[in-house]
């Protein structure tokens, strides 16, 4: 009889393939421009997805941090770095700029000083980084949902991003509108990794549209369907899982024949009375209310 112990299971295709290792990557992005262009309202928006309707001014630098999933084996953290506009001539400003991996030029799109001074801010940079490789710039008009009170023209922007060799994007911190596609954009260009549109648009919030329930709708089709013997429809109800929502409205409704209301000129003219026009009355014929007021007769004068 043998005494060799059996031999152990065959591994499965499963267990013998190594699993995806996680790659963490860590890089520094320094916000830059005058103060009230949002800056600090866009970095709350991309980080915390908010938006506060008080300003605050900040002094010196404050940091914030934001860990993305760019794909299943891809993680990136950004130090962010909210550089108040206050301190562009402070001694400290060049150790806060210094080994940036990218850096974002803010202004308003609704200020033009605020982009002129941008040629500052762009100097100011490249003198932190002389005789070394230049960060990742990018350009931001912020505030675009004050587009109707733009102050910078679009070439005007595009060319001073072509002609320094930065890169343009629009977005506005109030809306949420470009900010998270955005910084998706600059982490993937970071992290090497390039990301299709459709990936870019699932990164970016959207703004959720409210929807405003109108009753005088459903007052007019009512209305509509009474003068033309139809039957009026039944009030909507809420429906789940759609992107509309339909309510019962919860006023009571004006008469409609307020809707329908004419002057009868053929059966009972010269009365002066008004009726309601195809809707019967207690004895079968029309209802009567009070008569219109009369028009002044305004006397005729011809000119000589």
């Amino acid at each position: 009889m043998s005494t060799e112990p059996p031999p152990p299971p065959a591994a499965s295709p499963e267990d013998s393939e190594p699993e995806d290792e996680i790659e963490h990557l860590n890089f520094k992005v320094v916000l830059l421009g005058d103060g009230a262009v949002g800056k600090t309202s866009i970095v709350s928006r991309f980080t915390e997805d908010d938006f506060a309707k008080n300003y605050k001014q900040t002094i010196g630098v404050d940091f914030f941090i934001k860990r993305l999933q760019l794909t299943p084996t891809t993680e990136c953290a950004l130090s962010i770095w909210d550089i108040g506009g206050q301190t562009i001539g402070s001694k400290m400003i060049t150790k806060y700029i210094y080994g940036a991996n990218a850096v974002l030029f803010c202004y308003d799109i609704t200020s033009y000083q605020t982009f002129q001074n941008l040629e500052d801010w762009l100097m100011l940079v490249r003198r932190t980084f002389q005789g070394e490789p230049m960060p990742f710039m990018v350009l931001v008009g912020n505030k675009t949902d004050l587009s109707h009170l733009r102050t910078v023209k679009l070439d005007k922007h595009n060319k001073f991003a072509a002609d320094n060799g930065i890169h343009p994007f629009f977005m506005s911190a109030k809306t949420g509108d470009n900010v998270h596609a955005t910084m998706f954009r600059i982490a993937a260009h970071l992290s090497g990794v390039t990301l299709s549109k459709p990936e870019l648009e699932m990164a970016g919030h959207g703004v959720r549209a409210e929807i405003v329930n109108h009753p005088q709708h459903e007052l007019e089709a009512t209305a509509t369907a009474t003068a033309t013997g139809q039957a009026p429809l039944p009030p909507a109800e809420k429906k789940k899982g759609g992107c509309c929502i339909h309510s019962t409205p919860t006023h009571t409704p004006p008469p409609l024949p307020l809707l329908l209301r004419t002057r009868s000129l053929t059966s009972l003219e010269g009365t002066g009375g008004t009726f309601w026009k195809g809707l019967p009355g207690p004895l079968g014929g029309p209802i009567p209310l009070p008569p219109f007021p009369s028009i002044p007769q305004i006397p005729f004068h011809p000119i000589r």
